[in-house]
């Protein structure tokens, strides 16, 4: 066995038909399919046991996404983890191009991820979250990448001990960790999977913001900032969102995303200040010395 694909599950019924017919339509086939579900009824189960013969492990407790993959990866037989998510549809040729790229001799690769057709929530979804893995740019060195798509030899997997599962930005952090082994990390522009965004304006705020502690957590305690760097951080977080979003015009306009990136610029503005909010707070109790 070639590939194994893990992918967690948590209430994905609305979506995981559509990432199944992505996965059957595959050109490369030697793979297997591991879905880690922990959803608190059976209407996903039924689907994927109606649709498919893939593997599904069930947990009637609660699995964070990085427990689930962690689980998930132990059952694998393929020589290749594939992290994928239930709300991302897969390109035709998504595994035959993360399979050429390993054969090339890389260990870890990232494919790209294009926005999934929805409303004007849908884009400024995407672009805040996957602004830098969009389809339709070349392949490169990156050092980071969201495990809604993301491959890695299962032994590489195994012997940094998987994601650390008291981290919410797991997927983050476990590339910080690859960097550490000096290790390159390829982007392969060309796997390319859909993901479907089915999200108001009041989640996605407080998404971002939880996701701003969250990260904020993780440089703190993992990459152990000191209060002076929190400090620095603090103070130039009022400048920095519109830093990132004049580069994220020339990238989206490079990838052919500027209509959906004009289109969503006061939203995206929000969700960046609202972003480093999140962040600011953790970093402001840092500083002063209170517990987190």
């Amino acid at each position: 066995m070639k590939i194994t694909i893990v992918s967690p599950l948590f209430n994905a019924h609305a979506t995981i038909l559509q990432c199944i017919g992505g996965l059957k339509n595959q050109s490369f086939t030697d793979f297997e399919v591991i879905f880690v579900d922990s959803s608190p009824n059976s209407y996903t189960k039924e689907i994927i046991m109606q649709n498919s013969n893939y593997k599904l492990i069930s947990s009637v407790k609660k699995l964070s996404s990085q427990s689930a993959r962690n689980l998930g990866a132990k059952h694998a037989q393929g020589e290749i983890l594939v992290f994928l998510d239930p709300d991302c549809i897969p390109d035709k040729d998504w595994l035959l191009n993360l399979y050429e790229s390993f054969k090339k001799g890389y260990t870890v690769v990232g494919g790209s991820i294009n926005c999934f057709p929805g409303n004007y929530w849908a884009g400024v979804a995407h672009i805040e979250k996957f602004w830098m893995w969009l389809p339709n740019g070349k392949s490169r060195i990156l050092k980071m990448f969201p495990s809604a798509n993301f491959s890695i030899k299962k032994k590489l997997f195994d012997d940094l001990g998987g994601f650390y599962e008291k981290y919410e930005a797991a997927d983050i952090e476990f590339c910080y960790r690859i960097a550490d082994q000096k290790i390159e990390m390829l982007f392969n522009s060309r796997a390319v999977v859909s993901h479907i965004h089915n999200i108001k304006f009041i989640d996605l705020i407080k998404l971002r913001y939880d996701r701003g502690k969250q990260y904020a957590d993780m440089k703190i305690n993992r990459m152990r900032w000191s209060k002076y760097k929190s400090l620095i951080y603090i103070i130039s977080s009022p400048f920095v969102p519109w830093y990132n979003l004049i580069h994220w015009m020339f990238v989206c306009i490079n990838r052919k995303y500027a209509s959906m990136y004009f289109l969503s610029f006061p939203t995206l503005l929000l969700c960046e200040y609202t972003w480093y909010f999140g962040q600011n707070i953790y970093y402001a109790k840092h500083v002063i010395g209170k517990s987190l």
